[in-house]
């Protein structure tokens, strides 16, 4: 059996996964709920933040591609149940691609129009009379993400000596023991 590309995984179980309701205190509980998946190009560590409205990763590598993204993105709505949060790209290309034919009908219409056109041969940087006549589908709708550091970075935000060393760093002073100490050290010059 061939093995299907990374990009493809997880479409199966996602198209199979009811889309609920979700409260908002669960959406913002998300935060806490991690995933780690290998991907072809690393690992990545991946939670969906509400306030940020966006897919918050780690990873050793920082060119990960959408794609990869976006599947671990669909691996973290199965795991979490929250399919609700995440934009299928599928859907999205699909519905374009039907607004795309009644977008060039419009075009088609303000040509008829009286407009003159103007050849661009003698403009600088266009690189002579080419025009570039590529078409592109844009998704009205996209997952964000949002890349926040290498993996041990989020593991020493998280871990306990991190908040203790912080903590510590400082310790309470009134301002009578501030004064005391810059004098000590004005005596100490």
């Amino acid at each position: 059996k061939k093995e299907e590309p990374y990009e493809n995984k997880y479409y199966d179980k996602y198209d199979k996964l009811e889309c609920i309701e979700l409260e908002e205190d669960y959406v913002k509980g998300l935060k806490k709920n991690i995933i780690i998946e290998k991907t072809p190009k690393g690992n990545i560590l991946m939670y969906y933040d509400f306030d940020k409205e966006s897919f918050i990763y780690y990873s050793d590598t920082k060119d990960i591609s959408y794609l990869f993204l976006e599947t671990v993105a669909r691996k973290y709505a199965i795991q979490y149940n929250c399919k609700k949060i995440v934009v299928d790209i599928k859907k999205e290309l699909e519905e374009a691609k039907k607004e795309k034919p009644k977008e060039e009908i419009k075009k088609k219409e303000i040509k008829n129009e009286l407009f003159a056109s103007f050849k661009n041969y003698n403009r600088k940087g266009s690189g002579g009379a080419k025009t570039i006549n590529k078409t592109f589908i844009l998704r009205q709708n996209a997952n964000r993400y949002s890349y926040r550091g290498k993996l041990n970075d989020y593991e020493y935000l998280q871990s306990d000596s991190y908040k203790k060393e912080k903590k510590e760093d400082f310790e309470t002073l009134d301002f009578a023991s501030f004064k005391r100490l810059q004098e000590k050290k004005k005596e100490k010059k």
